[in-house]
């Protein structure tokens, strides 16, 4: 039997496989980058790759979601505070120890992957499973300085 989240993670896969193959051709320079070769790295993350960061979640987040327009303005709004769209992001105390296991663009709770797409999808999946839309969760983390 198939539990209510196996339906929901077999879903959102399968949405994400048909819009990732009917998108139309061409495709932005800015994902085309994405899909043949993510931007990983281990050293710090410069102003460009964090533009390209913005661009994809919001491609993603259109793509996946629909959302767009203000629910876009929230995710921007909201992932900037989180990690100013930095996939290798952690947030630290003042001796610049990591002060929770959270890591990347939108601050997931043992995210273990440096890969942008991959974080952006999971930060995505988790707004919409929690949140619903990008600005609850928006709102949300204004009141508790957590989502």
């Amino acid at each position: 039997m198939i539990t209510r989240r196996g339906r929901l993670g077999l879903t959102f896969t399968v949405i994400l496989v048909l819009v990732w193959t009917l998108t139309p051709a061409p495709i932005p320079i800015e994902v085309e980058i994405h899909r043949t070769k993510p931007a990983i790295n281990k050293g710090p993350v410069s102003y460009e790759q964090k533009l390209q960061n913005k661009k994809l979640a919001a491609r993603y987040a259109y793509l996946a979601f629909g959302w767009k327009g203000r629910e876009r303005e929230c995710l921007v709004a909201l992932w900037t505070r989180e990690s100013r769209f930095d996939n290798h992001a952690r947030p630290l105390d003042g001796a610049g120890r990591a002060r929770s296991s959270a890591f990347g663009i939108a601050q997931h709770l043992g995210e273990t992957s440096r890969d942008p797409a991959t974080q952006i999808l999971r930060g995505l999946r988790y707004i919409q499973h929690r949140h619903k839309t990008p600005c609850r969760a928006d709102s949300f983390q204004r009141k508790h300085n957590w989502y």
